[in-house]
């Protein structure tokens, strides 16, 4: 569990037992939300395993359940971070905008 808590990525190393459980996989979402591309099915299905990881990297919600990934708490959440992180890397680098690379326009229409 503390290793957990140093780095959510060793999630991956460790056993299914470990990637079940609850505790372990909560305390290495809140150091690395992308941690929970490493979790067991059952817990991205988990609401509050879900949103702990979006709180901490809004780009791990792909890896939630398809049930969750359409939860509106956790899109606005992981919008929010996002954003925040955004912000928060542009006041480190000076860039005051950032591309955008998206292969369909919001009609859906490609290009």
């Amino acid at each position: 569990l503390p290793l957990l808590r140093r780095d959510g990525l060793v999630l991956a190393f460790v056993s299914p037992e470990l990637r079940a459980n609850r505790e372990c996989v909560l305390a290495a979402l809140q150091q690395n939300g992308l941690a929970l591309q490493h979790a067991s099915e059952d817990l991205c299905a988990d609401r509050e395993c879900v949103l702990a990881a979006v709180r901490q990297n809004g780009d791990a919600l792909p890896h939630a359940s398809w049930e969750l990934q359409a939860d509106h708490e956790a899109m606005s959440t992981a919008v929010t971070q996002q954003a925040l992180e955004g912000r928060r890397r542009r006041a480190l680098t000076g860039r005051t905008t950032q591309p955008v690379i998206c292969p369909r326009n919001i009609t859906g229409q490609w290009g």
